[in-house]
């Protein structure tokens, strides 16, 4: 899990620096230890999908 945390930290440091702002669509999945959306079954969750329609005008 560090090393998905170091990305992450790393990637929004970055990105940071270029004038956006970072912000998780979703939780890290302690069991697996990661918070990406690894299959097309999680990334249908209304969780996933509510928090990315909230805001249609925001990049990803």
């Amino acid at each position: 899990m560090a090393l998905a945390a170091n990305l992450e930290a790393g990637l929004a440091a970055a990105l940071t620096d270029l004038g956006w702002t970072v912000r998780r669509a979703h939780d890290v999945d302690e069991t697996k230890g990661h918070g990406f959306i690894d299959s097309q079954r999680a990334g249908i969750e209304p969780s996933v999908v509510r928090q990315l329609s909230e805001a249609p005008s925001s990049p990803i």
